[in-house]
């Protein structure tokens, strides 16, 4: 197990999951950012550090509470099954 910085512990095993591209939120018109997210599993409770300053849970209806490449993770999430929001638990 690993610390991440977070305040929880992630497994050995991690998984590339997609890439994301998308225009940067609150940037000018062609500035992109690149998200690459990995699943694995964790222990522990996830809490804020550093430049973080707050940790959700994320049902996935919430695009319009998220930043452009974060609503394309989500509908990727959704469409694979992986996101319900109508699901009680984190």
């Amino acid at each position: 197990m690993t610390r991440n910085g977070t305040g929880a512990e992630a497994s050995g095993s991690a998984g590339f999951f997609g890439e994301y591209t998308a225009q940067a939120d609150a940037h000018p018109a062609g500035v992109m950012v690149r998200l690459r997210c990995w699943l694995g599993e964790f222990a522990g409770e996830p809490v804020a550090s550093s430049e973080i300053a707050e940790v959700v849970w994320l049902r996935g209806d919430e695009d319009d509470q998220v930043s452009p490449v974060d609503r394309l993770l989500l509908a990727d999430l959704r469409a694979r099954g992986a996101l319900q929001p109508d699901d009680p638990t984190p």
